[in-house]
């Protein structure tokens, strides 16, 4: 990967005020990393809902469609805007969450795949199939302890599955249960919901169900080797390069795909004594240099970090947040780079040549969660796609 395309700076964005730079060469380098951990054969489904971790799909769709084989998403709505990417036309497309009765018409239009976790949900679908004359697509999602969604890993859930098997309109096509703690280095739950899975397949084994597509590993799993037995994986954060937690190996290099940058609007030089922001929670203690910066937690930077002793880039140097950070806007001490002026780029978290912010960082100040603030960074904030033929 080129040094060029990662330092990418946004100098001649034409946009004044926030901006969210998307790496599409890291994209591609974690994908290819990824796929490269998997036995040959095992399939990649990339999860690309919350509009791709609040990357924005579209943009990214055909670095996707070299990688993915196919995708999942967490509602028929957000199914059916994939359906509308021209390069996604016929791509299979998991719908991971539940699907209303009133979504089914929808489902079967846009030719999207349930995920069923029970007998009547499964009978409702398969008498609007019969009626529309259509073949409904769907998995079979099977609770082995997140105790989310999913048909019970029991007798209950295999009766229910044989009688789910036999409904006319309906063609299982995959199977699939959710590790709740695969990103922990204690693995004894992880192993005992594996476990689980394996009984109730080789049950229906035995019983001569065909389940389809069997699939089990997360982003977490991927990354400690749990579940690439089994005919697909299900990537998550770990493409958009970052680790669902501290615990997990760090084998596969991952690189950050998003950043998020501001301008500075107006700098100034305020007397000891002169409170800054909301509430006046932080007061100068002496005659210091305090830049406006055009971002605040409208636009997904989290206002929790306020006096927290956060700190943003500017001229690739850290600077600290003072004060309350407000709705579209926040505050920062230019002490340590007198040179900053209006105009300059500010990175709340990504890279400013050498130096970084990362989004890890963010979060701990934050009290928040990594996936979290990928997911909050506004729709009014464009993203800039570089790191392909141009930005």
């Amino acid at each position: 990967m080129s040094t060029e395309s990662r330092n990418w700076d946004g100098a001649e964005f034409p946009y004044r005020r926030t901006f969210a730079p998307v790496d599409l060469s890291a994209l591609r380098h974690n994908l290819a990393a990824l796929r490269a951990a998997l036995p040959e054969g095992v399939r990649f489904c990339a999860v690309v809902k919350a509009d791709a971790y609040g990357h924005g799909f579209a943009g990214m769709a055909e670095v996707f469609s070299e990688y993915a084989d196919c995708y999942a998403v967490a509602a028929v709505s957000e199914g059916i805007e994939l359906r509308r990417v021209p390069a996604l036309e016929k791509a299979p497309i998991l719908i991971l969450g539940d699907v209303d009765e009133g979504e089914y018409g929808d489902l079967l239009s846009y030719g999207l795949t349930a995920s069923v976790s029970s007998l009547s949900e499964a009978e409702a679908l398969s008498a609007l199939s019969v009626r529309e004359g259509k073949t409904a697509h769907i998995h079979i999602a099977l609770d082995t302890g997140m105790s989310r969604i999913g048909l019970p890993a029991d007798e209950d859930g295999i009766r229910e599955l044989a009688l789910i098997s036999k409904l006319p309109g309906i063609s299982i096509d995959g199977i699939f249960t959710h590790f709740a703690t695969a990103d922990e280095t204690d693995k004894a739950r992880t192993e005992q919901q594996a476990e689980r899975f394996r009984t109730f397949l080789n049950r229906a084994d035995a019983l001569c169900i065909d389940t389809g597509i069997r699939h089990t590993a997360n982003s977490a799993a991927i990354l400690e080797g749990i579940g690439l037995q089994y005919d697909m994986v299900r990537g998550g954060i770990a493409m958009y390069g970052l680790y669902p937690s501290d615990e997990v190996k760090k084998e596969i290099s991952l690189l950050p795909v998003m950043q998020l940058k501001a301008r500075i609007t107006h700098v100034k030089e305020i007397a000891p004594g002169t409170e800054v922001s909301y509430g006046g929670i932080f007061r100068a203690e002496k005659r210091m240099l305090v830049g406006t910066v055009s971002a605040g937690y409208a636009d997904g930077y989290p206002r929790n970090v306020s006096g927290k002793g956060m700190e943003v880039l500017v001229r690739g140097r850290r600077c600290p947040v003072l004060g309350r950070v407000c709705m579209d806007q926040l505050m920062i001490g230019l002490d340590g780079v007198p040179e900053a002026k209006k105009g300059d780029i500010v990175t709340l978290f990504g890279t400013d040549g050498d130096a970084c912010i990362p989004l890890e960082e963010l979060a701990k100040k934050s009290g928040g969660f990594h996936y979290e603030l990928l997911c909050g960074v506004n729709k009014r904030v464009p993203r800039v796609y570089f790191g392909g033929q141009k930005a």
